[in-house]
């Protein structure tokens, strides 16, 4: 029988704390704890039993290893459970080292698994130490339960925690609107807080609020309502709209999830090569040597001449623009510029750093932000 074990070094107060994986401060956690206590004193938080709690089907955070596929490998539920609660009362999960020789490599087959896996396994082993969540999940009232708004990775925590110990009631706080554009974009907020949030799981939640005010508004989103609704610059924008538009296949989508290309500004350029084919080579080179490089090859792919056509043919002024910033500007053009910007297009030195005084890189930075809003 094959069964997770503790640390092999005697349990001592460092070794419990690898144990847990992240730990949290217990004072924090006491605060915190304090906090949630309060609210659900005022009737803001409820615990809602865990068969009540849907999913929300536009949640943008991929749960990239199914729920069932995680109860299945671990045995949760069983006597066999690899997942469980020891002599002394401490959660023993197992860590991503012990899943090969447990021949669980479907947990682990590729980095995004992995890290899922890491993420997942570090919020139980918090939540059971705290003895519930420090911050409860967004839930709004639907017919028969409640519709996950926020939360989608601690209900799948408590998920498997229900299958080894007394935990089967979630702290939630009742909102108005999971599923309308006010809770997209409380939604989009809560995740833009997380470092571990992927370029794919972002442009999900850009078009899920796009969706959401043309079905409340009755018409299209210009990219001016997105900056505004969403604190994000025109540059951002465009770069968004212009992935979202490339209708990038599955099989994109999946190669940027599982190679980390988060790189927003990079892979808004690759959409600009309308072949799959020539896309498919410039995530290659991201992959292989970065986003300079495969921004490059962009560039390069652009200018080339067409099948059939003659290197000297007339080539797009747009494709043309990489040669003309090779002329060095002058300081005090540049200057002149800036300062015109600042009172007619502020929007086009908004990204610009205070800091930038190299007259290239200014003017570079200007016709970037240009180009990216006419083609747009």
């Amino acid at each position: 029988m094959l069964l997770a074990t503790p640390a092999k070094k005697p349990k001592t107060k460092e070794s419990r704390t690898v144990q847990r994986g992240r730990d949290i401060d217990s004072g924090l956690g006491s605060a915190l704890n304090t906090a949630t206590g309060s609210l659900m004193k005022q009737a803001k938080v409820a615990l809602i039993p865990l068969e009540q709690i849907k999913p929300n089907p536009r949640n943008s955070r991929k749960l990239k290893i199914p729920l069932e596929v995680m109860i299945d490998s671990l045995k949760l539920g069983t006597e066999e459970s690899l997942v469980r609660i020891d002599a002394e009362g401490d959660l023993n999960f197992p860590e991503i080292s012990e899943l090969e020789g447990l021949g669980l490599n479907e947990l682990i087959e590729n980095k995004a698994c992995t890290k899922f896996y890491a993420g997942i396994r570090d919020l139980a082993l918090s939540i059971h130490k705290n003895v519930g969540l420090l911050q409860p999940a967004e839930v709004s009232k639907i017919e028969g339960g409640v519709l996950l708004n926020i939360g989608h990775r601690r209900w799948y925590a408590y998920q498997i925690l229900s299958r080894v110990c007394d935990l089967h009631s979630m702290p939630c706080l009742l909102k108005d609107g999971a599923a309308n554009l006010e809770g997209a974009l409380r939604r989009w907020d809560e995740n833009e807080q997380r470092d571990d949030l992927n370029l794919s799981e972002k442009l999900r939640d850009y078009e899920t609020i796009m969706e959401q005010f043309e079905d409340e508004q009755g018409t299209k989103p210009s990219q001016a309502d997105m900056v505004r609704m969403l604190s994000i610059s025109r540059p951002e924008a465009s770069h968004y709209a212009r992935i979202i538009n490339a209708n990038l296949e599955p099989d994109e989508i999946e190669l940027i999830e599982d190679y980390g290309l988060n790189d927003l500004r990079t892979v808004a350029e690759v959409c600009r090569l309308q072949s799959k084919a020539d896309r498919s080579q410039a995530f290659e080179v991201y992959v292989d040597k970065g986003n300079t490089a495969a921004r490059n090859f962009v560039k390069a792919k652009q200018t080339e001449p067409k099948k059939g056509q003659d290197s000297s043919s007339n080539v797009p002024p747009s494709e043309l623009r990489p040669r003309l910033r090779k002329v060095a500007p002058s300081p005090v053009a540049v200057s002149g510029l800036v300062n015109v910007l600042k009172s007619s297009a502020p929007h086009l030195l908004a990204d610009l750093n205070d800091d930038v005084t190299d007259p290239a890189a200014i003017l570079e930075h200007i016709l970037s932000v240009i180009e990216s809003e006419a083609s747009a």
